[in-house]
């Protein structure tokens, strides 16, 4: 036991020194020749501890041999030439210690985080290289590390669209930041990344009235936090153990049927007629919104009856942009109801150059809703008229991968879910029809 004190004694002695020498410098005397010696001192220049050579000297001598690097001070000369100490002696840099092992290579330590780290060389020089360019690179590494540590859930969110959501169209865009500056921005995206836990997200969800709003926002969210994780800012991604709903099912889009079509389009060429030229267009050949919106009487092929559709309006930057996807580049037929309804729109209006360009710069989709609720068919948007043509095509026997095409859905699937809607209502429609027959 005597011995195992003595031996943690002589290691907490070692450590004191170390550290004295690290932040204080050893105050150092090495007779050499007699009359040099060297001596630690402080570097008011640098703020640090350095070494240098002490000689005593005559002044007479001195005065011969007068150079740039040479002056008096109490009897001690300063040089700039480096010293090369023996033995296992500790110089203090700016930032820093070297020091000259035993075994002849030299060491240089620093601190990383409260972690002493070494680096090694051959020679003196070689070694006060590679420790101001491991200090460097540590000091970057420490101010990107205060960067990312401080980044809040807003800077990063904003980083987040740049980095992986610059190659969507600017609507889709458009959702994702609507959902997070309604819900997020401006109370959980305040505070810092490193900061937010689950608790507190599901606090956010739980407050989301909306289902579809809150199983989209869910998706994005859970990919903003893993890519967090990915790119070292956080160490887990908190959204895994968010929890919703997710066998909610969204509602199917209402599609009118034709009677209650017609008496909508009737009701809307009273209050505004521009509009329900649109409308009637978008029911008879299955075009988006904005790619209705977009359309120029160069689209329009009379004689062969053919549409080209190439472009689509963005309302969010009012301005004409690509299709969709690949799949909304397409060339439809151009029906003769679609054709009579040009026409009527060219003469009465003379566009210059969009055909519908009464009405493509206000929220088509909310005027359509707005006047579709006071008609009494709550719930009919764009969408639901241009499902209304490919429910009709299908009605009518059509080819589902023609109607793809016509509709420029990217996957048969999309066409086919349409079909197992309208299969679903005729088999209703026809038991219906069973059910008054068998009452007679």
């Amino acid at each position: 036991m005597h011995k195992y004190l003595l031996g943690e004694f002589k290691k907490i002695k070692e450590s004191i020194e170390k550290l004295e020498s690290y932040f204080n410098g050893f105050n150092l005397s090495i007779e050499k020749d007699n009359n040099n010696e060297i001596e630690v001192y402080y570097d008011t220049k640098n703020n640090c501890y350095s070494i240098r050579q002490k000689k005593t000297f005559d002044f007479n001598e001195s005065n011969k041999n007068n150079r740039n690097d040479v002056f008096e001070k109490k009897g001690v000369i300063e040089t700039d030439k480096p010293f090369i100490p023996k033995g296992d002696v500790i110089i203090k840099l700016k930032e820093g210690t070297i020091r000259k092992r035993k075994d002849g290579r030299w060491e240089g330590r620093y601190y990383y985080s409260h972690t002493q780290k070494s680096i090694y060389a051959k020679t003196q020089a070689e070694c006060i290289k590679k420790l101001k360019e491991s200090v460097k690179i540590r000091d970057k590494n420490l101010k990107l590390e205060l960067s990312i540590n401080s980044i809040s859930l807003n800077a990063w969110f904003d980083e987040w669209v740049k980095l992986y959501k610059n190659s969507i169209k600017e609507q889709s865009r458009y959702a994702i930041t609507s959902k997070y500056n309604k819900y997020i921005k401006n109370s959980l995206g305040k505070k810092r990344m490193r900061n937010i836990n689950t608790i507190d997200l599901q606090k956010v969800f739980n407050k989301i009235e909306y289902p579809v709003s809150r199983k989209k926002l869910y998706t994005y969210m859970k990919d903003v936090f893993e890519k967090a994780k990915i790119n070292k800012i956080i160490n887990e991604n908190v959204m895994k153990g968010v929890i919703i709903d997710k066998n909610y099912k969204s509602k199917d889009k209402f599609v009118p049927n034709e009677s209650q079509l017609r008496g909508y389009l009737d009701y809307l060429k009273l209050k505004r007629p521009e509009l329900s030229y649109l409308c009637e267009f978008i029911s008879l050949t299955g075009l988006r919104i904005g790619e209705a919106c977009a359309l120029t009487i160069n689209d329009v092929d009379f004689n062969h009856k053919l549409i080209n559709i190439s472009k689509s309006y963005n309302r969010y930057t009012k301005s004409i942009s690509t299709t969709k996807t690949y799949a909304s580049n397409r060339v439809i037929p151009l029906f003769d109801d679609a054709a009579e309804i040009i026409s009527i729109y060219l003469e009465k209006y003379k566009p210059k150059k969009e055909i519908f360009y009464k009405v493509k710069s206000q929220n088509v989709t909310n005027s359509v809703k707005w006047h579709a609720k006071s008609f009494g068919l709550e719930g009919l948007s764009p969408h639901g008229l241009r499902h209304y043509f490919s429910t009709r095509c299908l009605t009518a026997g059509i080819d589902p991968k023609v109607v793809q095409t016509w509709m420029g859905h990217t996957t048969i699937a999309m066409t086919l879910d349409v079909y197992t809607k309208v299969e679903k209502e005729y088999a209703k429609n026809q038991a219906k029809k069973y059910n008054d027959f068998i009452k007679k």
